[in-house]
């Protein structure tokens, strides 16, 4: 990031969009114990058991192709347009007081991690941690993926960007 210049100025007009969640997978913890636990209400889960939405075909959801394992999203509410960086701050900020119930969850879990895309409409983009900010995801302990989309077709990307659940429904752009 260049001297004077903002995160969000970075992000411009160019097609490109940047989400973070936090997510937690268990076999046995549901999504409401893992709520409970932490005092803080998901953005999307799902239970193992349940159909995956998968749709056949004709469009009617398949039935028989259901979730291995329960799921707990914490999406960063943040625009997609703000830089990646804001939105790794943002969970951060949610996750850290939560620090020792976060790592008292892991003998129970198959996967615990922050997960983050990002897409451009030329292809060009990246952002920037700064020590700090690369300290306290250390310090948490826990996975960092970041899932890149190519240009190819940025309604494509959000729809997968979506499956992972990076992104509801509800904040698709127009």
């Amino acid at each position: 990031m260049l001297a004077g210049q903002s995160s969000s100025s970075l992000t411009g007009g160019d097609g490109k969009w940047w989400r973070a969640a936090f997510s937690i997978f268990s076999l046995t913890l549901p999504p409401h114990e893992i709520s409970e636990r932490l005092g803080l209400e998901p953005s999307r889960t799902h239970e193992k058991g349940q159909p995956r939405g998968v749709r056949r075909k004709d469009g009617a959801i398949s039935p028989s192709i259901v979730w291995k394992d329960h799921a707990w999203h914490l999406n960063c509410p943040l625009k997609q347009e703000q830089n990646l960086t804001d939105h790794i701050i943002w969970l951060l900020d949610a996750l850290e007081p939560k620090a020792e119930i976060l790592r008292s969850l892991v003998p129970d879990c198959t996967l615990i991690r922050f997960f983050c895309g990002f897409a451009s409409g030329n292809g060009q983009g990246g952002f920037e941690l700064d020590p700090v900010t690369l300290g306290r995801i250390s310090k948490l302990g826990f996975n960092f993926v970041l899932d890149l989309y190519p240009p190819s077709d940025a309604e494509e990307n959000y729809e997968e960007a979506e499956r992972n659940g990076l992104i509801n429904s509800s904040s698709k752009p127009s």
